[in-house]
């Protein structure tokens, strides 16, 4: 018996709903983290899901010691420093950056599309009353910047009438902001005003057909890290990315392979230090400034 779509008709193709998986990295203290970093992964659930699934228990069983196991799960930033579950004084660090590397060598193995969005938290565009306000701030807008990555890429490279649904990973501070934006994004009468967002964040002027949103749907949402296995890679791929941003010569061997998978040509010369020219700019005075978008307003019509 063929599996049939709802209302009772055929379904066309077997490849119509991949799973946008993300997470972000440097919203701790300003100090230290520079960079506000989101990253996330494109998955075909049908093809991808359950061999990433074993991949990453794979990780476990191998690095991981009996009593630890249950309920693990890898965090790119204690891997790295070896801290937390994987402290230096039981996991060394050759054994922690060599689970860190294949984490991120998973998005090449598998050929998962990335997508990313950073900004630099002292960008005055972003400077809010305090030093968590623009944190939430800034996370919206590395959000946003996936988000329309993720409709480009499945506008330009997805099979015809396959769709795209966003992941991310709990996060009590900005969730409802991001839901917001992307409800604004899907928003036909919104969607011109924010073109903006396009033009400067991404650095480069966007035609119409990338808002209002056409590939992704439903609302934004949100679960814990624990409860799903695939935002680890995520994590990893925005931790190693926001050590690139900062300079660190270390994170060389690790971003490699998240490179050669980025959706976004504009988002890896970004990434190499290489300035985007946008045509026909915007003058400064009128330039994106965040309150002034309907996704950022807290009273909604």
């Amino acid at each position: 018996m063929s599996i049939r779509a709802l209302g009772g008709g055929a379904l066309d193709g077997d490849r119509l709903v991949r799973f946008v998986y993300l997470d972000e990295s440097g919203i701790g203290n300003a100090k230290d983290d520079r960079f506000v970093v989101t990253a996330g992964v494109v998955v075909h659930a049908d093809v991808h899901w359950k061999p990433l699934e074993q991949y990453l228990l794979d990780l476990v069983d191998e690095m991981v010691r009996p009593e630890d196991r249950h309920g693990f799960y890898f965090h790119g930033t204690d891997l790295f420093h070896g801290t937390k579950k994987t402290h230096r004084d039981i996991y060394p660090k050759e054994l922690r950056w060599d689970v860190l590397r294949r984490l991120c060598f998973a998005v090449e193995k598998f050929h998962l599309p990335v997508v990313v969005g950073f900004v630099d938290r002292a960008d005055p565009l972003l400077l809010g009353a305090n030093p968590n306000d623009t944190v939430i701030r800034a996370q919206t807008v590395t959000a946003g910047l996936c988000l329309l990555q993720v409709e480009e890429y499945m506008q330009e490279f997805a099979y015809t009438g396959e769709l795209a649904t966003m992941v991310y990973e709990n996060n009590n501070q900005c969730r409802t902001h991001i839901k917001r934006l992307q409800k604004q994004f899907l928003d036909r009468q919104a969607a011109p005003a924010l073109r903006t967002f396009e033009t400067h964040m991404l650095g480069k002027p966007y035609s119409t057909q990338h808002l209002p949103l056409k590939r992704v749907v439903d609302t934004a949402n949100f679960v814990e890290k624990e409860d799903c296995c695939i935002l680890q890679i995520a994590d990893a791929c925005a931790f190693v990315i926001k050590r690139h941003l900062m300079g660190k010569s270390d994170s060389e061997q690790f971003v490699a392979p998240i490179f050669n998978q980025l959706a976004s040509v504009e988002m890896k010369l970004r990434l190499q230090g290489i300035t985007i020219p946008i045509e026909n700019p915007t003058p400064p005075a009128r330039r994106f400034y965040l309150p002034q978008f309907p996704f950022w307003s807290k009273k909604q019509k």
